[in-house]
């Protein structure tokens, strides 16, 4: 199988967030690692300016005119905004993994949500992160699945070794989906509850294997965002037996009755972020993930599971 992959999310392009996308990497890393599937990719460098999404329109359809492709898979809605300004290919062939800002109207993208809808209509399979991103799509498209992002068992994996009584912050302070002011008030909340100061550590900036061992240091993470898709840093943190505390997003409650280690909030309220972190610090056993739920979020499950989806892509349109 001969496969396109466009994406503006691509591992070490941005040099203001090297890790961006690093999950996009790994996953075609992982896939060419199939001794059937070989391919292309092409990054769009959105970070530098929208005017390469524009000329993705040009460049990318000329390279489907010259070179033969059995699928198509674009990462994140507009990647694929050459599919709206060529009649001539298959939608059959076109798989489409969504990634939460392209489709979530409240992360404050309007523009790139009303041209993501429109492009869900011209692929052939379409992949969601959540099951509400499942049922916003459903009704545009009638072959749509959730399969979220897989983590690299290698790297993010428990060691069994004692951990700092320190917090975790998933993401870059600059980044306002990711929340900070909230951060900064569950820990201020939780001193004043507590009488404790913690130390917190701040994931940006850092390589893979930074992250990995900041999480299995760490007693806890805690996810404050306004909004996520499948947040990689909580797959993360479960496969390293990192407890974690989150706001109610993307798909985080879907661990509840299988990993015992995270508490997900009813709200976006400081005082019982606060009152879950310290129920979770309070917990003095760290444990790694089950069985079941390593298997749902390790990368190979992932790749297998998009294998069988090219392998039907290609199966129906030959």
């Amino acid at each position: 199988m001969r496969i396109l992959w466009v994406t503006n999310m691509w591992g070490g392009v941005n040099p203001s967030e090297p890790s961006a996308g690093i999950f996009v990497t790994e996953q075609v890393d992982g896939l060419k690692k199939k001794s059937d599937i070989n391919g292309d990719v092409y990054v769009i460098h959105g970070y530098r300016s929208k005017w390469y999404y524009l000329m993705s329109i040009l460049l990318i359809n000329i390279k489907l005119l010259f070179t033969k492709y059995d699928v198509i898979h674009c990462h994140y809605g507009i990647s694929a905004l050459f599919l709206l300004f060529n009649p001539f290919v298959s939608r059959r062939k076109v798989v489409l993994t969504l990634h939460g800002g392209d489709i979530q109207i409240e992360q404050g993208k309007n523009i790139q949500v009303a041209i993501t809808r429109k492009i869900i209509k011209h692929a052939g399979t379409v992949i969601c992160l959540n099951d509400r991103m499942l049922d916003e799509c459903s009704n545009l498209n009638d072959n749509c699945v959730v399969i979220p992002c897989g983590v690299d068992e290698n790297l993010f994996n428990y060691d069994g070794k004692e951990r700092a009584r320190t917090i975790v912050f998933g993401g870059s302070p600059g980044r306002w989906v990711k929340n900070f002011p909230l951060f900064v008030k569950v820990l201020a909340e939780f001193k004043e509850i507590s009488g404790e100061e913690l130390k917190y550590v701040v994931l940006d900036n850092k390589s893979r294997v930074e992250v990995a061992e900041l999480l299995k240091q760490s007693s806890c993470l805690l996810l404050t965002s306004h909004s996520e898709g499948s947040p990689q840093v909580v797959k993360e943190a479960i496969a390293c037996g990192t407890p974690v505390v989150t706001t109610p997003v993307g798909d985080v409650a879907s661990y509840l009755n299988k990993y015992s280690n995270i508490l997900v909030s009813s709200s976006f309220c400081e005082k019982e972020l606060a009152v879950l972190l310290m129920k979770a610090l309070s917990n003095p056993v760290i444990e790694p993930p089950s069985k079941e739920v390593k298997e749902l979020i390790i990368n190979s499950y992932v790749f297998n599971r998009l294998y069988q989806i090219y392998g039907k892509v290609l199966q129906d349109y030959s």
